[in-house]
């Protein structure tokens, strides 16, 4: 899964790569400073999650992530702030977490878990379709759903 990284702390940023470095099927593809960095990076890099501080230069990182979601809607996104005045509309644009600084390790991994499950879901909604498999006997039709998976 590929996450980035949008902090304009120095030490949280090494902290959460410290953290997110030891776990294997997550790769830190870039690390932004503010929130134009953040917006810039996603359409680069085009990340599975960002994780989010709301107090950035520039443009803050709530302002940034909505304009993210707009271009790539299945971004997932784990706020990571000492702002605790946002977290209504954080899960207003479907954060998957809302983390109050200093980081919770074990808060981090369950929100990095649940954002990796919500991830293979969307990909295996991208691989399979509805469809209704017509049967017809004698008079009769019926309609059973089916799944078909790419």
């Amino acid at each position: 899964m590929k996450v980035l990284i949008a902090d304009d702390d120095v030490t949280s940023r090494k902290l959460l790569r410290y953290f997110i470095g030891s776990l294997s099927k997550y790769k830190i593809v870039g690390e932004a400073v503010n929130g134009e960095e953040l917006i810039h990076y996603v359409t680069k890099e085009k990340p599975d999650l960002a994780l989010v501080d709301i107090g950035m230069p520039l443009l803050n990182g709530m302002e940034a992530v909505k304009a993210c979601k707009e271009l790539f809607p299945t971004l997932q996104v784990i706020f990571i702030t000492g702002h605790d005045d946002y977290a209504l509309e954080a899960f207003n644009v479907k954060a998957v977490d809302y983390i109050l600084k200093p980081i919770d390790r074990n808060r981090l991994y369950g929100a990095l878990e649940r954002a990796s499950q919500v991830s293979i879901s969307l990909v295996d909604k991208e691989h399979s379709f509805k469809k209704d498999l017509m049967i017809k006997q004698q008079k009769n039709i019926v309609f059973i759903p089916f799944f078909f998976i790419k």
